[in-house]
């Protein structure tokens, strides 16, 4: 079931209104939950750099599509406003503030760009190689070249690394 589905059920007349309020409740606090898992994989596999490599997918809490409909569901709470006294009361209140302030606003739209370099692994795989054939050119240009594009590279480690550690 899609957002609007779930919408659509949580807005029904023939649904009471402590009901309707309670699962919504529900579906926020789940859908703050799979954000706050998100974000803790971008900050481990990114850090505060913006991805260059594409990670493999496996390395998400959930699905993509799962994170992207969590995505939209606080979106939504957020901007909606009777929604945004549902969100003021389901958490605590220096955590909801949090929450309703433009820069977790800011937070979600880095969020949801950065969701697309996470891909199967295959294409991990094929763009890392990518890069690492690139690595050798680098280092015909100078130390400096190499220095500018190093940053690329936080988090990867290129087969001639696994190679050395053996």
């Amino acid at each position: 079931m899609g957002l609007l589905d779930s919408l659509r059920t949580l807005f029904s007349p023939d649904e009471s209104k402590s009901n309707r309020h309670k699962d919504l409740r529900a579906l926020l606090v789940a859908s703050m939950e799979i954000v706050g898992a998100y974000g803790a994989a971008v900050e481990k596999y990114f850090g505060s750099i913006t991805p260059s490599l594409k990670l493999p997918e496996t390395l998400l809490p959930y699905s993509k599509q799962t994170i992207a409909q969590a995505f939209a569901n606080v979106q939504h709470a957020i901007n909606e406003p009777s929604l945004r006294a549902i969100v003021e009361q389901v958490m605590e209140p220096e955590a909801a503030r949090r929450v309703l302030s433009p820069e977790f606003q800011k937070f979600l739209t880095e969020g949801l760009a950065i969701l697309k370099f996470f891909v199967p692994p295959s294409e991990a795989e094929s763009d890392r190689r990518k890069w690492e054939e690139l690595l050798p050119l680098l280092d015909t240009l100078g130390p400096e070249a190499r220095a500018r594009y190093q940053h690329l590279f936080v988090g990867t480690r290129t087969s001639t690394q696994k190679k050395a550690d053996q």
